[in-house]
Parts: C-alpha cells; structure tokens; sequence
C-alpha cells in the first residue's frame, strides 16, 4: 500500500512540473513574443517578464526588438545616364548602427553623419 501511494506521489509531481514548465514563459527585454493558438496569433507581448500560456494549445514565437524593418517612401533619384529612376529603400535599424539597402541591386549603404 505504501509503495503505491509514492508511485502515485511521484507520477503528479512529474505531471505538476510538465503543466508547470509548459504554462510559463518569459520574455526578455531585447525581444517581443507572438502568442499563436493552433496557428493564429492571439496576442502580442511587448513588455518584460513572465507570462502565462495555455499549455499544449498555445505556443509562443519571439522577435527581436533591436532589428526593425520599416517601409520608407520611395523616392526619385536623378542619375546621369538614366533620369528619373524610382527606388524603393528599406531601412533596417540595428542597435550598432542604421543600414540602408536598396532591394533591387541588393548594395548596402552607410548612413552620413555630420
């Protein structure tokens, strides 16, 4: 009688401790977290900490902050043998320094400062 409670003692703990572990998560202050129930995002985290889940039917896919694309305007550029060229510029902003890329020759640019 007494071996089969400390089985039955040791198998809900290792229940307990699986729920446990799969019902939280945390999210640091470098990242953001997309909450996704069976494949659709239920909520975004923006915000450090702990955060609670519902284990085995949500599961959750972290972004990092630093790295953000934006969509900028595009803008005419006047170049000598071709006047009047479109470019479409994507910025993305790194947490060393800003990078410019233009998406259809694929050349990177140094922002000037000063």
């Amino acid at each position: 009688m007494k071996q089969s409670t400390v089985i039955i003692a040791l198998i809900s703990i290792g229940v307990l401790f699986v729920l446990g572990t799969s019902t939280f998560f945390t999210v640091h202050q470098t990242e953001q977290a997309l909450v996704l129930q069976f494949g659709d995002p239920i909520r975004t985290i923006d915000e450090p900490g702990l955060k609670m889940k519902i284990p085995f039917v949500q599961n959750v896919v972290y972004y990092d902050k630093r790295l953000l694309a934006l969509d900028v305007p595009s803008e005419e550029v006047i170049a000598l043998d071709h006047p009047g060229i479109v470019r479409k510029l994507a910025e993305y902003f790194d947490e060393r320094q800003i990078n410019i890329e233009d998406l259809d020759t694929g050349t990177y640019a140094a922002p000037h400062t000063g």
